[in-house]
């Protein structure tokens, strides 16, 4: 059985990338838009580590997803959602 935050990591980091990637972002882009370094961003994506709450929220913001255009569509955003899973997990 594999350990719960690597489980977390790597869907958080899938996340991420496919967003990015639907918005069109390099990696540095994304990076720049939250405040860090593209090897960070690397390897978020990759799975190799859990980012805090503060940092899962700079990412939200960066990728739009804490838009309250998207939140006003009836459904909560899979981001939202790995985000909020991260906060209950922490609580």
């Amino acid at each position: 059985m594999q350990d719960p935050p690597s489980v977390l990591a790597r869907e958080l980091g899938r996340l991420v990338h496919d967003r990015r990637i639907k918005l069109g972002l390099s990696q540095a882009e994304l990076a720049g838009r939250c405040g860090m370094k593209q090897p960070q961003i690397s390897r978020f994506e990759g799975g190799g580590t859990v980012p805090t709450l503060t940092l899962l929220r700079r990412l939200a913001h960066a990728l739009g997803a804490d838009d309250p255009a998207v939140q006003r569509r009836g459904r909560r955003p899979r981001r939202l959602a790995a985000r909020q899973h991260v906060a209950d997990r922490l609580a």
